[in-house]
This record gives structure tokens, sequence and C-alpha cells, in this order.
């Protein structure tokens, strides 16, 4: 995947709107773009070639005509795409299948067709496989992660969000049980130099040069620097 491309990406904002699943198009791109920046996924599919303002069950979606949507994957970007929408990318309709998953290659990206027609249910599954695919590091269950990647390296920071309860106007409470031992190991090519945990200023020990392991209280964070050779 590529991140130094020339097309805006499209956005994606949650907003709740009761609206049927049928009429709205299922677009979810912003927030990786958030998260992972340099990881450009789109799960994108446009009803219009109008821009307009849409909904999916309870996001609001700012649509951009099917044509963004194709020069983005012809620069290296990765579209997940429903098969309800195919009319819409009459050159993906070759890949309609419904209830599986097919690929196709198309210019420098990807596109992922997916099914039955108007179902996300697919979507946390695929999302997981790129992430897997693309990451520089795996994380083990159990807490959120995010990663930044750097010139000659990358963040990852960890947050347990378990064992901590907030009342309003009230101390936070916190289950200390609800620690968490996290395994971040990182799967390039490069060899790994080093390992700091930013927030508590220490080095971590790495386990066959290039894993590493960090006690996470409950609601904590870490913020691990690799560092690469």
């Amino acid at each position: 995947m590529r991140s130094d491309l020339d097309e805006p990406r499209p956005s994606i904002w949650g907003l709740r709107f009761p609206r049927p699943i049928e009429f709205w198009v299922p677009l979810l791109t912003c927030a990786w773009g958030l998260l992972f920046p340099g990881l450009p996924v789109a799960a994108a599919a446009a009803r219009s070639s109008k821009q307009h303002f849409d909904y999916v069950r309870d996001a609001a979606v700012w649509l951009t005509p099917p044509t963004r949507f194709t020069n983005y994957v012809h620069q290296g970007g990765t579209l997940l795409l429903n098969t309800a929408y195919l009319r819409e990318f009459p050159e993906y309709a070759k890949l309609s299948t419904v209830g599986s998953q097919r690929n196709l290659t198309a210019g420098k990206g990807r596109v992922i067709v997916y099914g039955p027609d108007f179902q996300v249910d697919q979507l946390p599954a695929l999302l997981r496989e790129e992430l897997a695919r693309d990451l520089p590091v795996t994380v083990s269950p159990g807490v959120e992660y995010a990663v930044n990647v750097q010139p000659d390296g990358f963040w990852v920071t960890l947050i347990n969000n378990e064992g901590v309860t907030k009342e309003p106007r009230k101390p936070a409470v916190i289950d200390a049980t609800q620690g968490r031992t996290v395994s971040v190991c990182y799967q390039g090519r490069a060899r790994v130099r080093s390992v700091t945990d930013l927030k508590n200023r220490r080095t971590c020990g790495l386990q066959q040069g290039r894993e590493v392991s960090v006690n996470l209280p409950a609601g904590e964070l870490a913020i691990l620097e690799f560092r690469l050779k």
C-alpha cells in the first residue's frame, strides 16, 4: 500500500441516523486513515456520481464520485466494496459472487468485493487481515493499540481500557486485577536496534531479537519506540 496518494481520501463521521440500511451505502475510510497513517484502506461504495451526504446505519458519510475511488485504487489504495454497489463500478462487476469474497488487482492497488448485498458483517475480519498484512507489528489481544511509522522505526501506543469505572463527580474506581501483559512482535525484514518505553523512560528487553512484553495496569497506557537498524 502507498501513503503518497495524490487524491484526497474520502471521509466518515460517526453520527446516529435511524435509516434502513437498504437506502444507504457502506463506506468506511477516514477512521483507518486517522488511526493508521500510511496504511490507506477504503471500505467504500458510491451510490451516485454527485457529491452528497448519505447515511450508513449510524454514520453520516460524505460520498464522492466513483471515479475518485477508482483513481484511489490505481494509485495504490485498497477498496473494500459491497456487492450491492457493483453497478456503480462496472469494471469490478466481474468479481461478483454473492456471499463470498473476491480480489482484484487494479493499477497499483487492490479491490476486495464482499457480500451478501448490504451486509457489513465481514468488514471487521477484512480489516484485521489488512492490518496483519501491512502493519510492522502484531499485538496480543486484550488491549487497544495504534502504530505511528517513523523514518527510522515506529511507535506503538498500547491502551488498557479494562478495569476502570468512573461515575460523575466521583473518583475513578480501578480494578487492579484487570491488568494485562501485552506482547508486541516486529514482523518486518529489518533488525530491531532497541525498544524504549517512552512514558516510563526505560529500555525494554528484546526476546528473540524482535519481541517485547509489557505489563499494562488497568486504565494505563504505554508508548513503545521501536528503532530499526
